[in-house]
C-alpha cells in the first residue's frame, strides 16, 4: 500500500526521525486523529446532505439570478442521479452530520496531541494560541477557569488535571479512538456476513489461536462481548426501522414490525429507545446477515421459519427461496444488489424451457417474492423490468 520494504511496517510510513517506528500505536492514534477531520469534511453523504440544504435554500429564494437558476437546475439533477430522497429519510444520518460539525471544533483539539502540549498551562499564562484561547473560554466551566487560575507553577499541573480539563472540553462528544474501530468493525462483520461472524471476528483481533480455541469457546467473557455486539446490532436496527417510519425497509419482518410499533405509544424519544432495546432483549433470538437481508429470528414461534426442520430453524442453509418469503426476513435499500444476485439462476431458470416445469414452478415463487421486495424497496424501474420480463418468459407474471 505504501511501497514498504520487506522489513518496514506494511499500514503506515514513517520517516527517519521516528524512534521505534515497528511500534504501531502512536501512527494509528495520529492517522485516526487526522482521518477525523477529513470524514466530516468529505463524507459523501454528508456532503450530499450540504447540497440537499442549499437546493431548498435555492428552491425558496423570491427571486433568482442566472447564476442561481444554473445552481438550483444542476443540484435538482444530481438529486436526481444520486437518489438524494434516500439521505431525506434518513433523520439519523443528519443527526450525525450535524453532531459531526458542531462537535469538530473540540474533537480536533482533542485529537491533537501536539496542540495539547502544555495547553493548561499556556492558558493560565496568557500564552496559548488565539483559537485554542477561545475554545477553552467557550467550554471550561467557571469552576475549572477559577482552578486553573489559582495555579501558581507549571508543577502543580499534573496528568491528572490535565485529563480532567480535556475530559470536560470534550464531555458529551463522539470522537474516534482506535478501540473503537475494533467495536465498529465487529458490529459491521454481523451486519454484512453470515456462517460463524463470531470466529471471524475472534480470528482478525488475535484473541485466539488454534490451539486455544476449545479454553476461548469456553470463556464466558468473551462469549458475553460478542453477544453484547450482536444486541447493540438488533437495537441500532430496530431503531433506525422505527426513526425511518419503516421507509426503505420490505419483507414480512417489516410487516410484522409496523404493526408492533404502531401500537407503541412512548413519552419521549428516551423511551421509546429504551422500549426497542428491551422489545429486542426479550423477543429477538438472533440476527444472522444475508447479502439479501437479515434474518432476525423471534424467540417465538420458530417453528414458521421457512427454513426450520423439525421446528428448529437451520440457518445455516439461507438461500433467498428460503428467506424472501420467511416470517424473519428484514431487506433494506442495500440489500438490493444482493438480492438480485442471490436470484439470478432462477431468473434463468424461468427463461429457459427446457427445464422441467416443478423447478420452474419452485423459481417463479422464489423471484416473485423478490419482486414484492425489489417494489417496496424503491429498485430502479430497469432493475423491476429485468424481473418482471424473466417471470413473464417463464409464463407466470399477470400483466395489469
Amino acid at each position: 500500500m505504501i511501497n514498504a520494504d520487506a522489513a518496514a511496517p506494511c499500514l503506515y510510513s514513517y520517516t527517519a526521525a521516528a524512534k521505534q517506528p515497528q511500534k504501531s500505536a502512536a501512527f494509528i492514534k495520529d492517522a485516526i486523529g487526522e482521518l477525523w477531520v477529513h470524514f466530516v469534511h468529505n463524507y459523501e453523504p454528508f456532503k450530499q446532505l450540504a447540497l440537499m440544504d442549499e437546493l431548498e435554500e435555492l428552491k425558496n429564494q423570491v427571486s433568482q439570478n442566472d447564476s442561481d437558476v444554473y445552481r438550483c437546475n444542476d443540484l435538482k439533477i444530481r438529486s436526481h442521479n444520486e437518489h438524494w430522497e434516500r439521505l431525506a429519510r434518513d433523520p439519523m444520518l443528519r443527526e450525525a452530520h450535524r453532531r459531526a460539525k458542531a462537535e469538530l471544533d473540540r474533537v480536533s483539539f482533542f485529537l491533537n496531541s501536539g496542540a495539547r502540549r502544555k495547553y493548561v498551562w499556556k492558558y493560565r499564562q496568557g500564552e496559548i494560541a488565539s483559537e485554542q484561547r477561545d475554545l477553552l473560554d467557550k467550554y471550561l466551566s467557571i469552576e475549572t477557569k477559577d482552578a486553573i487560575n489559582k495555579v501558581n507553577s507549571e508543577i502543580e499541573i499534573n496528568a491528572a488535571f490535565t485529563l480532567a480539563v480535556s475530559n470536560e472540553i470534550i464531555a458529551n462528544c463522539l470522537y474516534p479512538t482506535p478501540h473503537a474501530f475494533r467495536h465498529m468493525w465487529a458490529e459491521a462483520v454481523y451486519r454484512r456476513f453470515d456462517g460463524d461472524a463470531g470466529w471471524m471476528i475472534r480470528s482478525h483481533f488475535k484473541h485466539i489461536s488454534l490451539n486455544m480455541w476449545l479454553a476461548y469457546i469456553r470463556n464466558k467473557d468473551n462469549r458475553r462481548q460478542h453477544d453484547r455486539v450482536k444486541r447493540q446490532v438488533i437495537s441500532s436496527i430496530l431503531i433506525n426501522y422505527v426513526s425511518k417510519k419503516g421507509e426503505g425497509y420490505a419483507g414480512a419482518m417489516d410487516r410484522f414490525l409496523r404493526r408492533l410499533f404502531l401500537q407503541t405509544q412512548t413519552v419521549s424519544p428516551d423511551n421509546l429507545k429504551t422500549t426497542i432495546e428491551q422489545y429486542g432483549l426479550l423477543e429477538i433470538e438472533d440476527i444472522k446477515a444475508n447479502p439479501w437481508g437479515f434474518c432476525i429470528l423471534r424467540k417465538r414461534n420458530q417453528e414458521y421459519a421457512k427454513c426450520a426442520d423439525q421446528g428448529i430453524p437451520q440457518r445455516h442453509n439461507a438461500s433467498p427461496a428460503l428467506c424472501l418469503g420467511c416470517t424473519n426476513n428484514l431487506t433494506q435499500e442495500s440489500n438490493i444488489e444482493g438480492i438480485m444476485l442471490g436470484i439470478y439462476n432462477d431468473m434463468e431458470v424461468l427463461k429457459n424451457p427446457r427445464v422441467p416445469n416443478p423447478f420452474r414452478v419452485a423459481s417463479n415463487t422464489t423471484v416473485k417474492n423478490a419482486l414484492k421486495q425489489l417494489k417496496k424497496l424503491g429498485a430502479d424501474k430497469d432493475i423491476l423490468d429485468e424481473v418482471k420480463d424473466a417471470l413473464k418468459e417463464g409464463g407466470y407474471l399477470e400483466l395489469k
